[in-house]
């Protein structure tokens, strides 16, 4: 967007049945370029393949890293398990803005920008939608499905990744075609793009194919607890009643010290004698303190220190 320096990201897709092709540009107010955006958008693109009852889909892209990392596997198969047609993912080098789908994106930002400069003004991504469907409804006989990415819809995809490890599987950096089928817990794999008799028959069924199981950990987060009231700590405040044996606690350091906090890890309580009031001066004979470890944080290095 123009005045309001607002950035919209462009995604980009083809679709291609029978020869016929239809140009997809996806707009979102999302910027995060991860594979969370990239799964909404493939997941919207194989919805539109899959409304022409293909037997299996296509999936075409280059070879960059949000393409081939573990969760992009994962949404693929999920993609696959909700559409129930096998899909075919298949990858080409690495040339970025050099193929026919680079250009479909190009030609939604070339517009957008003619029209910034003649003086329009885009309020917000929907707007940008509606324009566009405006000025490439029907072009050159070309056909284009401009579409607004519900930002909230890729943010929750991320969140829900967040709550889960994505084992790497290995290899992946040689993969030019991948075969996954609705509800397996596997997928094949291979370094070449296979079209021999058996593959004819039954796509990655040769020994050109390898069989990979992905992994996927769910990672739970602690409970949150309730925000107690910090303790006010007095003389006569009993320190048992709040710093039990073996528990730890964060203190904050001295002014002249550059540590961010201090963990103390609770020894035992004794109570002062005169030997140790001399030694100390800090305390008096009869009252009661604290043995404890202090963890000092240097960045990587800790040190233990008894206090």
């Amino acid at each position: 967007m123009h005045w309001s320096k607002r950035q919209v990201t462009v995604h980009s897709g083809i679709v291609k049945v029978n020869g016929i092709k239809e140009y997809h540009p996806y707009l979102t107010e999302d910027n995060q370029h991860d594979q969370a955006l990239v799964g909404v958008n493939l997941e919207r693109l194989v919805d539109v393949a899959a409304m022409r009852s293909p037997s299996a889909i296509l999936v075409e892209s280059d070879n960059g890293n949000d393409y081939k990392s573990a969760q992009h596997f994962f949404d693929v198969q999920r993609i696959c398990n909700k559409v129930r047609v096998p899909i075919i993912r298949a990858y080409g080098t690495p040339e970025h803005c050099k193929h026919e789908v680079d250009h479909v994106g190009g030609v939604a930002k070339m517009v957008l920008r003619r029209a910034v400069a003649s003086g329009e003004f885009f309020e917000d991504v929907g707007a940008m939608v509606e324009f566009l469907e405006g000025e490439l409804e029907d072009k050159e006989g070309l056909k284009y499905v401009v579409k607004e990415i519900d930002r909230e819809e890729s943010v929750a995809r991320r969140n829900e990744a967040s709550r889960s490890k994505y084992v790497t599987v290995q290899g992946t950096t040689s993969f030019r075609v991948m075969y996954f089928e609705p509800d397996k817990s596997s997928f094949k794999a291979s370094n070449r793009i296979c079209v021999c008799e058996m593959c004819t028959e039954s796509y990655g069924s040769c020994s050109n194919f390898n069989e990979f199981y992905p992994q996927v950990i769910s990672l739970k987060a602690p409970p949150r607890r309730p925000k107690d009231k910090p303790v006010e700590v007095s003389a006569e405040t009993d320190v048992v009643e709040f710093l039990p044996p073996l528990s730890v606690v964060a203190v904050a350091p001295e002014r002249k010290s550059n540590l961010p906090v201090w963990f103390m890890q609770i020894k035992s309580h004794i109570v002062a004698d005169q030997e140790m009031s001399a030694e100390y001066g800090l305390v008096e004979a009869g009252q009661q303190v604290i043995l404890a470890y202090h963890l000092e944080q240097h960045g990587e290095n800790t040190t233990y220190m008894k206090l």
